[in-house]
């Protein structure tokens, strides 16, 4: 039931990533990509790290959510990268990705994904997903996306 009404709508993604975008394509989805807005990402000081990917992927899907129909969802996620209690900054470029990668070598630290959907007539959902695979970054950066 939930694959044929899906069929029905049309999926948005509001992401720049690459890897969103394969991993959408992968399962087999059609989909629009919508990355017009330039949506500042900072997070508030009472915010918690396990909130702030919440926290931004909510901020990406409520600057779209005016021009959303009833045939609608959008997906909007966001991915954060913590270490020793403090959030690490999206990387600008390969050699800020590589500086990021290297200071993660052989140290804990986690990856907070939170993709919220949304359409016209529901509230969100955002299930929190946790990982700690550096190798993930690795072939992101030398992709070209470093961001992942």
């Amino acid at each position: 039931m939930f694959l044929k009404n899906l069929e029905e709508k049309k999926l948005l993604l509001a992401s720049k990533s690459p890897r969103r975008k394969q991993l959408l394509e992968d399962a087999g989805f059609t989909f629009e990509i919508i990355t017009s807005k330039d949506i500042k990402e900072d997070i508030p000081e009472h915010i918690s790290n396990e909130d702030a990917a919440v926290f931004l992927a909510e901020l990406k899907a409520n600057a779209y959510r005016s021009e959303l129909n009833d045939n609608n969802i959008l997906i909007a996620a966001d991915t954060i990268v913590c270490m020793e209690n403090k959030i690490l900054g999206k990387q600008k470029d390969y050699k800020d990705a590589f500086k990021m990668i290297k200071s993660l070598s052989g140290k804990k630290h986690k990856v907070i994904t939170a993709p919220p959907t949304h359409n016209r007539s529901q509230q969100s959902t955002s299930p929190y997903v946790y990982s700690k695979k550096r190798n993930i970054w690795r072939g992101s950066s030398r992709a070209g996306n470093p961001a992942g």
